[in-house]
């Protein structure tokens, strides 16, 4: 005859400490005494069959009452549809979001006039154009005798 296993409840206590195991701390005996580990196993398996037991009971009670409805699931009212009615939503909350956007203000993109790369753009606040400065002579120009002289 093979002698049992002593360390059993050592592992059972250390397993239950650890990390990723199936034994867990809730499964431990509230005191921890020799041999008290090892008694409380079976009642925890007894406790264990109970609950899966009535789990049981209960879907099969669940399964009769859905049976008288028909099937697996519960009956439910059929309500009738129009075929156009997700176009016609989405309609009205296309017409809702125009009338949101209009207003009374005009609209103006732009308060400021944007300056076009091929305009002047050093003017100043009130000119319209710098043609008359461009079209006066420089005053930095060489004169004809220093010209000659070069």
């Amino acid at each position: 005859m093979l002698y049992e296993y002593t360390n059993k409840e050592y592992d059972l206590v250390k397993n239950a400490f650890r990390i990723g195991n199936w034994d867990s701390i809730r499964n431990l005996p509230t005191e921890l005494k020799p041999f008290q580990v090892l008694s409380h196993i079976p009642e925890r398996l007894q406790k264990e069959e109970l609950h899966t037991s009535m789990i049981v009971q209960n879907k099969r009670v669940a399964k009769e009452i859905l049976k008288d409805h028909g099937g697996l699931f519960n009956k439910f009212d059929y309500i009738s549809e129009d075929y156009n009615q997700t176009a016609e939503s989405e309609k009205k909350w296309r017409e809702a979001s125009k009338n949101a956007m209009i207003t009374e203000r005009p609209f103006y993109p732009i308060q400021t006039k944007r300056v076009v790369k091929y305009e002047y753009p050093f003017l100043g606040k009130d000119e319209v154009s710098t043609y008359a400065f461009l079209s006066q002579n420089d005053p930095y120009e060489l004169t004809k005798d220093e010209k000659l002289r070069a």
